[in-house]
């Protein structure tokens, strides 16, 4: 699993390319990002995703706050043209 560290007070964005997981003839139709706490298992989107959007075969999320010492699991889910669904998770480390 990929992870990345932040300290509470950043604001940034962060991206997932499922370019290996395309067809060549496929494209990215909708995606959503959602994350939780991984002590508690908790919904924690609201408190540590601003926003999410596609670009190309990147699905983007800016990411902020967070408890310190708290890891989330971000979860980058694809949906493509073609219907098929695809499913990412990013471990974010708060300090």
């Amino acid at each position: 699993m990929e992870s990345f560290t932040k300290e509470q007070i950043e604001k940034f964005g962060i991206s997932l390319d499922f370019a290996t997981d395309l067809a060549d003839d496929d494209s990215i139709a909708t995606a959503t990002v959602s994350a939780l706490a991984r002590s508690t298992g908790l919904a924690a989107t609201s408190t540590v995703i601003v926003s999410s959007a596609v670009d190309g075969t990147e699905v983007q999320a800016v990411v902020q706050a967070g408890t310190p010492g708290e890891i989330y699991e971000i979860r980058f889910t694809a949906t493509t043209a073609a219907g098929m669904v695809y499913s990412h998770v990013v471990a974010m480390w708060v300090r």
